[in-house]
């Protein structure tokens, strides 16, 4: 997906369980966030876990995101932090 518009009913759908709310806002950004994080890491395996890792996190604080334009910057800001905490 390219340039995906990221809204407050979808983040609001994900904090509230809905199934493909999350599914788009993972699907969306998954390729480019593990670009990210490839980038910084070497070790597949490690890119996969911290993949799954910043998404989980994310997903537990969507409650957070204040600006839901803004999700895939957030995904991959916590995507990059998550990569150094490693």
């Amino acid at each position: 997906m390219s340039n995906p518009r990221y809204t407050q009913e979808q983040i609001t759908a994900a904090i509230h369980g809905d199934e493909t709310a999350l599914r788009f806002l993972y699907e969306s950004t998954q390729d480019r966030v593990t670009q990210t994080v490839r980038s910084m890491i070497r070790d597949e395996d490690a890119v996969l876990d911290i993949v799954q890792d910043s998404f989980v996190k994310a997903f537990q604080n969507l409650d957070k995101l204040e600006k839901p334009e803004y999700f895939f910057a957030w995904m991959r800001r916590i995507a990059s932090n998550t990569a150094l905490n490693y």
